[in-house]
């Protein structure tokens, strides 16, 4: 009996070892069906052993599952296969997959937001190594903003706005001339001025087109190399198929604005497109004082536009963007408080004063998966044409005239003098960089990113023209800037490891080897590491370390002229960042509570004062928090940021313990409430947001002080703490059309925004904006 059962354990033993070899080879035969394009095959070959291979091969006969069903056309079969690769594993991440697989992995995963900024990965929002505010589509359209400056203002923790010449914005108290220390991206693709680091938060971005905005709030040079100093602007673009037709969009409003935009698309999975235009015009608010016209928020003379398309077909991706914007100053730009009358000017290549930037960018890019690594290349090529239309003033002192006659070396007017640089630039670079995805046991796993960068930048034109009398050109200057070639070359790596489903290693290190126009080599280094504990579904913690870098622009590193003189010897900016944040999720009652704590220590930032410099350091701590509450037909926002400088060294200061310009406290509120939800009817939306922050000193720089002093006679000026109200109603027709109506600064608040030289500007007074738009 004894031998009988004996030879029944070793028969039943051999015959599952049989079976497990001949699972594998079913498994193995599948997969060489797959990559040969046979995926009746490799359907018939797994659907019925899937559930029963070790792990490991379990999750990857669910992916061939899901993926040959979305070749097959076959949506809810890919859906429920894919339901099955979740629960083999619940970690499961996507890296550079089919759009529609990645679309139903993110919606899978319980409702999670899924982002991809943070470690070129997707992600959930609980895994990102860094804190991140992700603001979603219906975010956006609860807030009833038009310019991405106000959204990101009413919901990333931290940033606040610096009047200027352009819609400059600080991170945790940290700015420059324009907003030249932030990454904004498209679609992962940079945007900043690749001569200056600037780039405007305006009407240059067509809301229409956005479906997120991932904003990283910290350095992440790391991953992204220069302008990442302080954070990264990242927006997600909708995809063809989610557009599935066409949007018309037209607005208009008080300040005589006027705005359309115009997008279309569709898709599959195998090829989509995508194409947007939009223009935006705005008088702006006009000021009467002292015989002079001038205005806030004013966008005039030539359109803000924004234009774009983007092809997948296959693993092959192209895009192309161009945009220009052009804000009208309030004060001449020379760092003096001076009025002037802004319509009185005359137009210089179509421009009138103030900072206006062109840009057109292309990439092409290529990625395919084989089994766990990827390949990715991209190619990139931007053009950008820029012009700085300063005002000297309508009426200038006779001294005055003669020391701006001796630093532009060319005898002015008292009357109505101007000046205006324009220059062209361009950029051409490539990227390549590997993923491997690993796993160990049924607990460990992660990937690993490796790859290069070259990017290059030429000085095509600049040219200085100056003028008087309100529109007579009195002389001109060519070559202005230093030409040659500059070119950065750059290696990068990430590991991101999982040490169990609650535990997550990322870190990073990013190299840079730049050789400037005048042949001096920068050798930068910026490494990051973060520790992620996630403990349970509801509360999640991450802390780490970071080191970031920005170059000085090529732009303050290459003038020759006095009144915009640089230093070829100029640093870059660097910047190290401790965090530590926590994460509190209530799915039951629909609540999300974040905070974040940091310490930042930033030195040699580039500032101007009548010269390019670089400034000492600043030692900067705070908490951020945001409170949030989500239904179908609820939105509350709520965001409370407390930021104190420790130190401040040679930077724009008014005493210890204070930034020019920065408040220490910020609060914004975003609230929607859907009060009419009817199927013949369609839905109505009611909605309000509050925009609130302390009091800030700025340095007010007196022109008739420095005329009698032959120097710079400053004096503090002070922005009173303040809360402005918006509000707004929407209306979505069943049948596609949308109507809306939003007003700002409703109680018509009187307020100043704190600016970089020249003290306090007006802020907006109340204005009313109707937006109507179709969808076919």
């Amino acid at each position: 009996m004894r031998k009988f059962v004996s030879v029944l354990i070793l028969v039943a033993c051999f015959s599952l070892t049989m079976q497990g070899q001949s699972e594998m080879s079913r498994f193995q035969q599948a997969s060489d069906a797959y990559d040969t394009g046979r995926f009746e095959q490799t359907d018939s070959l797994l659907q019925n052993i899937a559930n029963t291979l070790p792990n490991e091969y379990q999750v990857k006969a669910y992916y061939l599952l899901a993926l040959s069903n979305l070749k097959l056309d076959r949506p809810e079969k890919a859906e429920y296969y894919t339901e099955r690769l979740l629960a083999a594993d619940p970690f499961y991440t996507t890296y550079n997959d089919n759009p529609r697989f990645v679309e139903i992995v993110n919606q899978l995963k319980r409702g999670k937001n899924m982002v991809s900024t943070a470690s070129k990965l997707n992600e959930s929002e609980e895994e990102v190594p860094v804190p991140m505010t992700l603001i979603t589509e219906e975010m956006i359209q609860a807030s009833g903003c038009k310019k991405l400056a106000d959204i990101l203002m009413l919901y990333v923790p931290g940033m606040s706005i610096v009047g200027g010449v352009n819609d400059n914005m600080a991170m945790r108290g940290v700015y420059a001339l324009g907003q030249e220390t932030m990454l904004v991206m498209v679609d992962g693709h940079r945007m900043n001025s690749i001569s200056t680091n600037g780039e405007a938060f305006d009407y240059r971005y067509n809301i229409d087109k956005i479906k997120q905005i991932e904003v990283l709030r910290g350095p992440a040079s790391s991953l992204y190399g220069n302008v990442a100093l302080t954070a990264v602007v990242n927006l997600i673009t909708k995809s063809g198929s989610e557009i599935d037709g066409g949007k018309l969009s037209l607005l208009s409003g008080g300040y005589n604005t006027y705005g359309g935009s115009l997008i279309f698309g569709n898709g599959n999975m195998h090829s989509e497109y995508l194409a947007w235009a939009a223009f935006y015009t705005s008088e702006g608010e006009a000021h009467n004082l002292s015989g002079t016209t001038h205005y806030s928020e004013g966008y005039n003379n030539r359109p803000t536009f924004d234009a774009g398309m983007k092809l997948r077909w296959g693993d092959m991706r192209i895009s192309a963007i161009g945009q220009c914007s052009h804000k009208v100053p309030y004060y001449s730009l020379l760092g003096f408080d001076e009025q002037y009358s802004y319509d009185k000017y005359t137009s210089i290549n179509g421009d009138k004063p103030g900072m206006s930037r062109t840009n057109i960018r292309m990439d092409i890019e290529y990625s395919h998966t084989w089994g766990n690594s990827t390949l990715s290349a991209s190619a990139f090529g931007t053009m950008e044409r820029s012009q700085i239309y300063n005002v000297l003033g309508d009426t200038i002192p006779t001294p005055a005239a003669r020391i701006f006659t001796d630093m532009l070396s060319t005898p002015i007017t008292t009357q109505g003098s101007f000046q205006a640089v324009n220059w062209e630039v361009y950029s051409l670079g490539g990227t390549i960089s590997g993923t491997f995805n690993y796993k160990k046991g049924n607990k460990a796993q992660g990937s690993i990113l490796v790859g290069a960068q070259y990017e290059n930048l030429v000085v095509s034109d600049g040219q200085m023209l100056l003028g008087g009398n309100y529109n007579q050109f009195i002389g001109t200057q060519n070559d202005f800037l230093y030409s040659g070639l500059e070119y950065t070359v750059s290696t990068f790596a990430q590991i991101k490891h999982n040490f169990s489903k609650k535990l997550i290693f990322n870190g990073g290190l990013h190299y840079d080897h730049k050789i400037r126009n005048n042949k001096e080599r920068i050798n930068t280094w910026s490494p990051r590491a973060s520790l992620i504990w996630m403990p349970t579904s509801v509360f999640s913690m991450k802390g780490g370390y970071s080191h970031s870098y920005v170059d000085a622009p090529a732009f303050y590193r290459s003038s020759n002229l006095k009144i915009l003189s640089g230093a070829t010897n100029l640093k870059p900016e660097v910047m190290d960042a401790l965090q530590l944040g926590a994460t509190l999720k209530w799915k039951p009652i629909h609540l999300k509570y974040d905070v974040n704590l940091f310490y930042n220590n930033v030195k040699d930032l580039v500032y101007y004062s009548q010269a390019f410099d670089n400034a000492g350091k600043i030692s900067m701590g705070g908490i951020e928090n945001t409170l949030q509450y989500n239904t179908t037909k609820t939105l509350l926002n709520l965001t409370l940021t407390y930021q104190h400088p420790f130190q401040v060294v040679k930077f724009h200061s008014t005493g210890a313990h204070k930034v020019c310009n920065i408040p220490k406290l910020l609060c914004n509120v975003v609230a929607s409430q859907k009060i009419i939800d009817k199927k013949r009817f369609g839905c109505v939306w009611l909605r309000t947001n509050i925009h609130a922050q302390s009091s800030s000193e700025s340095i007010k720089n007196d022109l008739k002080s420095y005329v009698v002093n032959s120097s710079s006679s400053n004096y503090i000026h002070s922005q009173s703490a303040y809360a402005i109200l918006g509000t707004g109603c929407e209306w979505e027709s069943p049948k596609g059309f949308s109507v809306s109506l939003d007003a700002s600064n409703l109680f018509n608040t009187y307020y100043e925004l704190g600016s970089l030289q020249t003290g306090g500007i007006p802020g907006l007074g109340f204005k009313l904006l109707g937006h109507v738009s179709y969808k076919f």
